[in-house]
């Protein structure tokens, strides 16, 4: 595996290791108006969502089958709640 690689995930396992999990479903979130239309629009026409660098996996609403390379981000979505599927991919 490439070096720059394994460090990006030996930092994001370090910055999940030092993070309390929030469940944040439950908030009115805003991040930029039209970014959040968006995904209001693509929201309301599914149910499935793939997500790409899920970390924690702690804001979606929707059935969601996230990926990421941090393992720890994974154990702590884990932990979290049961309804979401995460998958850390094989190195």
């Amino acid at each position: 595996m490439n070096k720059a690689y394994e460090q990006e995930i030996e930092m994001w396992n370090q910055v999940f290791k030092e993070c309390t999990p929030v469940d944040l479903r439950k908030l009115d979130l805003k991040v930029e108006t039209m970014f959040d239309e968006a995904l209001k629009l693509f929201a309301e026409k599914t149910t499935n969502v793939l997500d790409f660098g899920c970390g924690t996996g702690d804001i979606s609403t929707h059935k969601v089958l996230g990926i990421d390379a941090s393992k720890v981000g994974i154990q702590l979505q884990m932990k979290q709640q049961n309804s979401v599927s995460i998958k850390r991919p094989r190195s």
